[in-house]
């Protein structure tokens, strides 16, 4: 039997975190599924547009509007409330969010919004991570390489925000995307 695991507010009966997996990899079905065994389901936050296109918003000529083809606040919170029901209260949901896309912080906010109990970020050194979070009680979770990372993130989330990661994930050469 493996021993539970706490990540803030959050502890998982099974100390899995499944990975958060591109477009229409994990989204709610997934994400719900791992969730409703004790685990960590993670929603991706990337293309949340294309999970459903009528949420999509568009120009008078049909075509999609700038970043938002990629990212739907309406169509995230409909994934992140799904997964919740899925789940069947157990476990929790996470969302896992590119640092590098255009408009982070508005998605970090919005993923919180909606209700995720942690954010998953990776694809650059998420520095600026707990500003955007700021009074929300959710998990913040960094992705880095290296102890030097971390050591980084550590050292400038601790100086500018008075926090430090509830987890990291640790990703070598041969992980992740």
């Amino acid at each position: 039997m493996l021993k539970r695991l706490k990540i803030g507010k959050i502890e998982l009966e099974v100390p899995i975190i499944q990975g958060g997996m591109g477009v229409g990899l994990s989204w709610e079905r997934l994400a719900g599924a791992v969730a409703r065994e004790g685990a960590m389901g993670v929603i991706s936050a990337v293309g949340t547009g294309y999970r459903f296109p009528e949420m999509v918003k568009r120009d008078k000529f049909g075509r999609p509007i700038g970043s938002i083809y990629t990212h739907s606040k309406e169509a995230l919170t409909l994934m992140i409330k799904k997964a919740k029901e899925i789940s069947q209260g157990k476990g929790a949901i996470g969302v896992n969010i590119l640092y590098a896309i255009t408009d982070y912080g508005r998605v970090l906010q919005d993923a919180i919004e909606a209700g995720a109990d942690a954010i998953i970020t990776g694809a650059g050194l998420p520095l600026r991570m707990p500003e955007y979070a700021q009074g929300a009680d959710v998990a913040l979770i960094p992705i880095v390489s290296s102890a030097r990372a971390l050591n980084l993130i550590c050292r400038t989330w601790e100086k500018k925000y008075k926090r430090l990661p509830d987890a990291v994930i640790l990703e070598g050469p041969k992980s992740g995307g």
